[in-house]
C-alpha cells in the first residue's frame, strides 16, 4: 500500500489529522463502527465509538427482546427510493408499509456488519416460524397465525412488549444514524474549519 500523500493530512484547530484515503475510511467505518479511524491511526476514536454505538445498538436489540432488527423483502429495492420523494409515495408507503419496507430498518443498516442477518434475511423474506433461516434471527415476523388470539406475529410482538419493542427499535435505529456521522468524520475529518497558517497569525 502506498503511503498517504500530504493532501490527505488536514489541520484541525492546530491539529494534524492523517485521513489516509478518506474513501477508504469511511468504507471501514461503514462496515463497523470505529474501523475507520482505526485505520486512520484516530485509535482512541475508533474504540469511543465502537464502544457507543455497538453498545448502543446491542441494548436496544435486548431490550426489544432480539425483535427490532428486521427488514421486510422490498426494504433495500432501489425502487424505494423514488417513492420517498414524493407525497403520493409516501402514501403508498403508508398503505403498504408491511409489505415494502420498515422505515426503520435504513437506519440499523448504517451499523454494518452487526446488522448484516438483517439484509440477508430480507433477502429470504418471511417463513413460517418452523422454517426460519438461522431460527428466526434478525428475520422479519414469522407467516401465518401464532394461535393465540392475535392476527399476525407482528402484532403478537407488539401486545408482548408494548413499549419494549418501539424502544428496542429507536435504540438500534439510533446506533446506526451515529455510525453514519461517524462515517462522515472519517471521510472529513472532524467538523471544526481547518486553521490556515492566515489565521494563526491573526488569532
Amino acid at each position: 500500500m502506498s503511503q498517504p500523500t500530504e493532501s490527505n493530512k488536514k489541520e484541525f484547530d492546530g491539529v494534524e489529522v492523517d485521513l489516509k484515503n478518506p474513501a477508504f475510511a469511511a468504507f471501514l467505518a461503514f462496515l463497523f463502527p470505529g474501523a475507520g479511524h482505526y485505520y486512520q491511526g484516530r485509535k482512541r476514536k475508533a474504540i469511543l465509538f465502537a464502544v457507543c454505538i455497538l453498545g448502543l445498538f446491542i441494548t436496544g436489540f435486548i431490550i426489544g427482546r432480539g425483535r427490532v432488527v428486521y427488514a421486510y423483502p422490498n426494504t433495500f429495492k432501489v425502487t424505494n427510493i423514488p417513492k420517498m420523494l414524493s407525497k403520493k409515495g409516501w402514501e403508498e408507503i403508508a398503505r403498504n408499509s408491511y409489505q415494502d419496507f420498515r422505515i426503520h430498518s435504513y437506519a440499523q443498516a448504517m451499523v454494518g456488519i452487526p446488522a448484516f442477518p438483517m439484509i440477508l434475511q430480507s433477502r429470504i423474506g418471511p417463513k413460517p416460524v418452523n422454517e426460519q433461516f438461522l431460527w428466526g434471527f434478525m428475520a422479519p415476523p414469522p407467516i401465518g397465525n401464532p394461535g393465540d388470539g392475535n392476527p399476525d406475529w407482528l402484532s403478537k410482538w407488539n401486545n408482548e412488549d408494548s413499549a419494549s419493542f418501539d424502544l428496542g427499535s429507536l435504540y438500534t435505529a439510533i446506533a446506526g444514524l451515529l455510525n453514519l456521522l461517524v462515517i462522515f468524520d472519517a471521510y472529513a475529518g472532524p467538523m471544526p474549519i481547518p486553521i490556515g497558517q492566515t489565521k494563526k497569525k491573526t488569532a
